[in-house]
């Protein structure tokens, strides 16, 4: 929502096997709907990608043990972080509303990407 670019973490597949088997999700967190609220969190993680890790331990997928998770645990995984208020539907520009010529909603985009 600041601008900051997009971010998404990527587990490698663990079995040639399994190479071209992807899980993809989307990190939840809600949108902003007045210039007040955004500008509050586009300070916080919801709303940039300054302050993230750069590693993420990707485990809300379950097990990378076969016994415990048989359908996914040898596949890619990516978490696309959530830093733009907008659900991940954004396609706005900063010169569509000036009002909100701050704020970058690209949330769309960074799915798409």
């Amino acid at each position: 929502m600041d601008g900051s670019p997009g971010a998404f973490y990527f587990k490698e597949a663990s079995h040639e096997a399994s190479k071209d088997k992807w899980v993809i999700a989307l990190q939840g967190g809600g949108e902003c709907t007045t210039n007040a609220e955004c500008t509050q969190r586009s300070a916080t993680i919801l709303g940039s990608s300054k302050n993230y890790n750069l590693t993420k331990l990707l485990t809300q997928f379950g097990s990378s043990d076969a016994e415990e998770n048989p359908a996914m645990h040898g596949w890619n995984h990516v978490r696309v972080m959530y830093c733009t208020g907008d659900l991940h539907l954004g396609q706005m520009n900063a010169t569509d509303k000036p009002e909100w010529g701050w704020a970058r909603f690209a949330g769309a985009r960074i799915v798409d990407a």
